[in-house]
């Protein structure tokens, strides 16, 4: 995995590139983390990923979890790549509604 961030006022945006799998769980973790703490808004650009597996998958609805926890929003940039909607509807994320544990916040998958 490779990742590019840029700060721009109150946001920040990630782009990252290649594979998200478990190999590189541990380092988006930290990146997902690192970006919640500072900005209002976090931009994320997927377009450039390749594959996806379920660990990183369940990341990003942590991270979802995590900035409704902190009042800020999670943005993805051009809407997810097939790659990443192939395997989240794989998965079971695909939805039609928002995260159940929080009606007001539009789900990452929906």
């Amino acid at each position: 995995m490779r990742d590019q961030t840029e700060n721009t006022g109150n946001r920040k945006t990630m782009r990252l590139f290649e594979e998200l799998t478990i190999k590189n769980a541990d380092r988006l973790t930290t990146t997902l983390g690192e970006m919640l703490d500072t900005p209002n808004c976090v931009v994320i650009n997927t377009e450039s990923v390749t594959e996806i597996d379920l660990s990183c998958l369940q990341l990003f609805c942590a991270a979802h979890r995590t900035s409704i926890g902190k009042n800020k929003q999670i943005v993805i940039e051009q809407g997810w790549p097939a790659p990443i909607r192939q395997a989240a509807q794989a998965a079971g994320f695909s939805r039609n509604t928002g995260c159940p544990f929080n009606v007001k916040s539009l789900c990452l998958w929906a």
